[in-house]
């Protein structure tokens, strides 16, 4: 075969390889549902996209989904499993997300002391170390959030520490072992993508995405008010993610 032609072949399967490559990522996020004797409760989607397709452009993704209590000191405990979706197009993912929002709102109102927590405002923060009320900084060697509005001083990021043992940033933790060393300070490449603010009787809540990966543009900086669907109590959008991104939801909660 012609070394042209060979050339030919060889870059067609590198550009194919680029964009599954592209498309591979995970998130790991929360949607908050409500409070139960001073814990939150909500969704806990482990998600992964991938490309499909002859060039890979068709958007993929694999959900697993649990409803899960969240205690004061950010351990967890499990709730109701809810099952993996496997191979769900990007299309569907609304559609398929409010069957299982709508199940954990059910289970949800037989808690013990269970209330709503009600959306209040969302921002997206294009990936940058300061966001309104939220900064991430660094302090005494570690990651550290500074909140205002909820907290005086500046507080580690739990799903950061090495004793944590939760599900939530657990690809986040394997990605920084694979390509950075024991003397980088875990979290110094996450950025803030969203916030979001809830409500109840008695609590506020700060839910927030932090990530990192490859930025192949920002925009001008600024933050600014995203398009978002309500579904019952929760509510379902499109996090913003990263080429090859690692990315994970956090929260800082309140009593009023």
């Amino acid at each position: 075969m012609h070394f042209s032609r060979l050339l030919f072949l060889f870059l067609l399967v590198l550009s194919q390889e680029q964009v599954l490559a592209c498309l591979s990522a995970s998130q790991e996020r929360l949607l908050p549902i409500g409070m139960s004797e001073g814990c939150l409760v909500g969704l806990e989607l482990r998600t992964y996209r991938y490309g499909k397709g002859e060039h890979g452009h068709e958007v993929h993704w694999t959900y697993n989904i649990s409803l899960k209590g969240y205690n004061e000191d950010y351990t967890d405990y499990l709730i109701t499993d809810l099952g993996e979706l496997v191979d769900i197009p990007d299309q569907e993912i609304e559609k398929t997300l409010s069957v299982y929002i709508q199940k954990a709102m059910n289970l949800s109102l037989d808690l013990e002391g269970f209330e709503c927590l009600q959306p209040v405002s969302k921002l997206f923060c294009d990936f940058q170390k300061q966001c309104p009320d939220l900064e991430i900084i660094k302090q005494k060697n570690q990651i550290c959030l500074r909140t205002p509005s909820l907290k005086a001083k500046p507080i580690p990021i739990a799903f950061l520490q090495s004793n944590y043992t939760g599900d939530i940033a657990s690809d986040y933790h394997a990605y920084f072992e694979n390509y950075f060393n024991e003397h980088s300070v875990r979290g110094f490449d996450l950025d803030i993508s969203s916030i979001r603010w809830y409500e109840s009787n008695s609590y506020r809540l700060l839910v927030f995405h932090l990530g990192a990966g490859h930025i192949p543009g920002r925009a001008d900086g600024k933050p600014r008010e995203p398009l978002v669907k309500h579904i019952g109590l929760s509510e379902v959008f499109e996090e913003p993610m990263l080429h090859h991104g690692k990315g994970f939801d956090y929260f800082v909660l309140k009593e009023k």
